[in-house]
């Protein structure tokens, strides 16, 4: 497994968290075809992942800061709002 893969699941673990799962769960997203309906994060949960997504990528994956910006875009969600979809 290469050190994009190992930071992809590291993410997924950490916003399945951020939102009430022990970890990221594929069997689950797997069963339910609208699993990320199923839970929500506010705003502030999504910046604060957001920070995390950032810091975490520049460590692990060696990306600057604008790179882990652009790539924590992909897993945020795009509405605005207190209370995004997840």
């Amino acid at each position: 497994m290469n050190n994009f893969d190992k930071f992809l699941i590291k993410a997924l673990d950490k916003m399945f968290q951020t939102v009430g799962f022990e970890k990221f769960d594929k069997e689950f997203t797997e069963q339910h075809n609208d699993w990320y309906s199923q839970r929500t994060w506010s705003k502030d949960q999504s910046e604060n992942f957001k920070k995390w997504f950032i810091a975490e990528a520049k460590k692990d994956l060696k990306f600057n800061t604008k790179m882990c910006e652009k790539t924590s875009a992909l897993y945020l969600p795009q509405k605005t709002g207190s209370t995004l979809i997840f």
